[in-house]
């Protein structure tokens, strides 16, 4: 099948649920692009209130529920912010993408040339 669009969302609840609503038919015809989330940030401490690994749980079971008819996802780790991946952090699209791989969906991931893997 052709895909004929590649939405660009962000890998959160409201937007997964979204594509979730999709027919099975269109879902065969797009390719999302679903973007990691930096962890949240206290603003007035400047301190991530959460670890990668946290916002992470379960992400794989999240994506397979709205993305298991899709040919497959694209998972695009721009928005990860380096300085607050923890030591004790799988490092966020490696963790995302086996997550999501070990659900049997096709990945492709996006990193950059100036990232550190």
């Amino acid at each position: 099948m052709t895909i004929s669009y590649i939405p660009i969302l962000k890998a959160k609840r409201s937007e997964l649920s979204a594509l979730s609503q999709l027919s099975i038919e269109k879902k065969s015809k797009i390719l999302p692009l679903l973007e990691i989330e930096p962890v949240p940030i206290d603003p007035d401490s400047g301190i991530a209130l959460k670890s990668y690994n946290e916002t992470l749980i379960e992400f794989g079971k999240k994506v397979s529920k709205s993305c298991s008819d899709m040919q497959g996802v694209y998972i695009d780790g721009l928005l990860i912010e380096e300085h607050f991946i923890s030591p004790e952090d799988h490092y966020p699209i490696i963790n995302a993408v086996n997550q999501v791989r070990d659900m049997g969906i096709r990945v492709i991931p996006c990193q950059f040339t100036n990232s550190p893997i």
